[in-house]
This record gives structure tokens, sequence and C-alpha cells, in this order.
């Protein structure tokens, strides 16, 4: 009796460890899908965003490489208490289905950047003043949560792993910028993946307060990148939907 017992106990403890994992796992596919023609799918045109009109389009998951292009306006970079506001955002990069984490964004640019002293101009080696560039950088999808516990899908970028940073920032003329000594901005940030089914394109927001998980720096102290930004699929399909799920 005793033996049928523990048995019997350790039956229930395997079953409610399965049914934790079971919860635990991702309610997202963490992949990437494209808008693909197709003989007899449901979507009327390249963007799958509108069912009918005699089909033609469907959404595949990406099993290749395909380039893309992205574009915002304002972003932010907060720590200890320093601000760096820059207008716009531009970006050009790879998705590569089927292998997680070897996303890459090849080269992000932001421009008209500027800090809380008018004086102190910010840009990194090679850039015009106000013009801040890091590249090759990976990106991966993942499962994050928000600060009140939702969980959502998300884009996670890295640090180039040759460099270990996303960039060094600069800051000129000297005197003008004592507060603003020359930092690597370095860790992983993390934006919400979200589709916009109209237009056929992804939209990623660094919200504030930030994704659970960053572990961005800069000036030697935890960072914040706020902002937004929209990609697209560039190249051979260029135009044609992409979406994250």
């Amino acid at each position: 009796m005793k033996l049928n017992k523990m048995i019997g106990l350790a039956f229930v403890v395997v079953l409610a460890c399965s049914a934790a994992m079971s919860t635990s796992a991702s309610a997202f596919k963490l992949e990437w899908e494209v808008c693909e023609a197709e003989t007899g799918g449901k979507y009327e045109n390249h963007l799958c965003g509108v069912q009918g009109g005699g089909g033609g389009w469907e959404w595949k998951k990406l099993t290749g490489t395909i380039n893309v292009k992205s574009s915002g306006e304002a972003f932010e970079l907060v720590a200890a208490g320093k601000e760096i506001k820059c207008t716009t955002v531009e970006d050009e990069g790879t998705l590569t289905g089927g292998s997680p984490g070897t996303d890459k964004m090849t080269k992000i640019e932001f421009t008209g950047c500027t800090t809380t002293v008018a004086a102190c101009k910010v840009h990194t080696m090679g850039s015009a003043a106000g013009t801040i560039v890091a590249k090759e950088i990976p990106s991966k999808l993942s499962e994050r949560e928000t600060v009140e516990g939702a969980k959502v899908l998300a884009d996670v970028f890295e640090q180039n792993p040759t460099t270990k940073e996303f960039a060094t920032l600069l800051f000129e003329p000297g005197g003008s910028c004592a507060e603003y000594p020359s930092t690597k901005v370095k860790g992983i940030v993390s934006a919400e993946c979200d589709n916009n089914t109209t237009t056929g394109q992804v939209v990623s927001d660094f919200p504030d307060p930030e994704l659970e998980g960053n572990t961005l720096q800069a000036f030697g102290v935890a960072a914040g990148l706020f902002g937004t930004f929209t990609s697209e699929r560039s190249g051979t399909g260029a135009g044609w939907g992409i979406r994250c799920v």
C-alpha cells in the first residue's frame, strides 16, 4: 500500500510538472511569415490583408532570407539623467527563416540627434554631427513581458558580437560637453513586434515603460531606448507583406 501511494504521488507530480511546462510554452510561433503568390490563396493581393477577390496570395512561413528596410521618427536614449533625442531613424537588414537569432540589421542610422546641452553635438566615429550609426546588429523574435506581466511578441536586438557594443557615442566640442563623456552603448534591448495588416508592414515599438529583460547600458548605467519604427520587405519581393507571429 505504501509503495502504491508513493508511485501514485510520483505520477501526480509528473503530471503537474507536465502541465506547468505546457502552460509556460510560448503563445507565439516566434517566426516570420511572408505574403507570397499561391494558386488558390485566400488573400486578394501581395499585402495579404484582405481576403477574397479570387485569391492568389497567402501567408507562408519564411524559410530563406529576405531583405528589409525600416524607418521611424522620434527616438530617445535616456541614461543617468542624460537624454539624447533623434528626429529620424532608418535601417536596412535581413530576416532569415528557420534559423532563430540570425536576423540582422546591417546598418541603423539615427539622424537629427541632439543632447540637452545645445552646444554639445553627438555623433559616432566617421559620422556628421547629429548622426549615430550602429552596424551588424543581430536580432531575434522572442517572448517578453510588459511591466504589468502581459506576454508580448518582441524583436530582441543585441549588441554587435564583435565590438561588444551597439555604438560608441562621441560628443563635441569638449568644453561644452562636460556632462556628456564619450560612452559605449551596449547590452540588449527589445521592441514589441506588431503587424499592420493594411500595409503588410511590421511595427516595432520600444515602449516606455520598457519590456522586461532589457540590459541596455550607456554612461556606465542602465539606459532606456524609446521610439517606434516600421519595417517592410525590400529588394526581391519589395512591397509584399511580412509579419511576425
